[in-house]
């Protein structure tokens, strides 16, 4: 800003110079309006600072957001590449292209520069690289650039801290005199970084969000109020059978695609009551003419006024698992077939059984006879010994006969045992059983007769029907 001439009216000089500085700042925002990078952003602020710091040295630093640390972007009054040279040598190494943490700054000091107003910091340029450096070399540097003061300011928006700017001066009377005018510059940038970093943000969101769409395996769609279609992602040209899906757009879901359109009045009955449906089943058709089956995640879309705009949400093909479960029902009705005649089955086995059954318990009392007929004759047989043994000649040739006998009826039992094995056999196998539960009853009432009893079982419609 021009100094005061000494000629002019101090009112009108006041006026003058608020109107010049109103005009300057509003050239100022219109520019950071139309700036699309941080980089240019930074640039154009260093430059104003500079017009206003006079002799100084300005500074302008970003902040990375992911590691919070702070590189520089621009800088004015270094021009001179063997100062520059010097302050390198005196250094040792080159703070340019240094990242500086957060956390090295000191409290009061990250205080002062997220402030949003321009304060100074004691130390020099010991200070300003974060004390990186020896403080005998930083001492040197700001006596070669004969720096006096330190000057810091940070862009600061909503509580963001973005970067900020440091101004090197040795005279304090040209900062000061524009300090508000900085202020609002810096204000004006940090709500241009701001807008420029959020962009940024939005367009990597928006660039991931379409990542994830193109590349989803499930359909993303939008219609407005009508049901016409303005947005389908890339795989709804894969479910529909079409070649390319801009020939989906501005169809109609319910006419072109729903099997019954009246499905459609549904859905949006229930997105009117509910807002949204989950997993909600819809037959469409495809462009050939073909059935297939999508569950819905859906929800209504309005704007700022509340006011229903139109319908998006997700189609995913359930066309497979729908088979699926109609081939469950179909062999659900099988089994269900299958087991009830199982149980019929099972009823008739019952029912062997229990003539089996009938026919062992049978079978256990005509054993138990036996076993207490050889009873009775092992008592007979044992009376005849003791008679036998009074007589030598009498008692060999009874012992003889009894031996006989004995094995006559062991061989008997056997066969007993071994008929009525055959006859469990049998009545197991199911095959023939009355016919051979006959001849085993002949066979029994064979064996009663060689046993001298009487036969267990009548067997008179045998005679008569040889005899017939």
């Amino acid at each position: 800003m021009k100094n005061k001439p000494p000629q002019e009216d101090s009112s009108l000089y006041q006026e003058k110079k608020r109107l010049e500085q109103l005009s300057f700042l509003a050239d100022i925002s219109r520019r950071l309006t139309f700036m699309e990078t941080a980089e240019v952003i930074c640039s154009f602020v260093c430059n104003k600072i500079k017009e206003l710091a006079g002799r100084g040295y300005v500074f302008v630093t970003l902040m990375d957001e992911s590691t919070q640390t702070l590189s520089l972007r621009a800088m004015e009054g270094l021009q001179d590449e063997g100062i520059v040279n010097n302050i390198l040598r005196i250094l040792g190494a080159d703070p340019r292209g240094m990242a500086f943490s957060v956390n090295d700054i000191i409290d009061d000091e990250l205080t002062a520069y997220r402030s949003g107003k321009m304060e100074l910091i004691p130390g020099g340029t010991y200070a300003l690289l974060m004390r990186k450096f020896p403080k005998a070399a930083c001492d040197m540097v700001d006596r070669l650039l004969n720096i006096s003061s330190v000057y810091t300011i940070g862009f600061i928006h909503h509580n963001r801290h973005l970067g900020g700017v440091i101004i090197l001066t040795n005279s304090q009377n040209d900062i000061e005199e524009n300090r508000d005018i900085i202020e609002t510059i810096l204000s004006q940038a940090s709500v241009a970084l701001s807008r420029i970093f959020t962009e940024h943000v939005l367009q990597e969101d928006e660039k991931k969000y379409r990542t994830i769409v193109e590349n989803m395996y499930d359909v993303f769609y939008r219609t407005d109020k009508e049901g016409n279609i303005i947005y389908v992602s890339p795989s709804g040209a894969r479910l529909l059978g079409v070649d390319s899906v801009e020939k989906i757009y501005h169809m109609n879901v319910a006419k072109d695609f729903y099997t019954n359109p009246e499905e459609r009045n549904t859905l949006l009955q229930k997105l009117y009551t509910d807002g949204s449906v989950i997993d909600y089943e819809v037959a469409l058709k495809r462009f050939d003419g073909s059935i297939i089956f999508v569950s819905t995640n859906s929800r209504m879309v309005r704007d700022d006024n509340d006011k229903e705009i139109g319908v998006e949400g997700v189609f995913r093909d359930i066309t497979e698992r729908k088979n699926n479960e109609e081939l469950l029902r179909t062999n659900e009705l099988k089994i269900r077939s299958l087991l009830e005649e199982s149980a019929r089955a099972q009823r008739a086995l019952l029912s062997i059984l229990e003539d089996e059954m009938e026919a062992q318990d049978k079978i256990r009392v005509l054993n138990e006879e036996l076993e207490k007929r050889v009873l009775e004759r092992t008592r007979e047989l044992d009376l005849t010994n003791q008679n036998l043994l009074l007589k030598t000649e009498e008692l060999e040739d009874k012992n003889t006969r009894l031996a006989d006998e004995i094995s006559e009826r062991i061989r008997i039992e056997e066969e007993l045992k071994k008929k009525s094995e055959e006859l469990e056999t049998f009545n197991k196998a199911m095959v023939g059983r009355e016919l051979r539960i006959i001849e085993m009853k002949e066979e029994v009432n064979l064996l009663c007769a060689q046993l001298g009893i009487k036969p267990k079982y009548v067997m008179d419609w045998k005679d008569k029907k040889q005899e017939s």
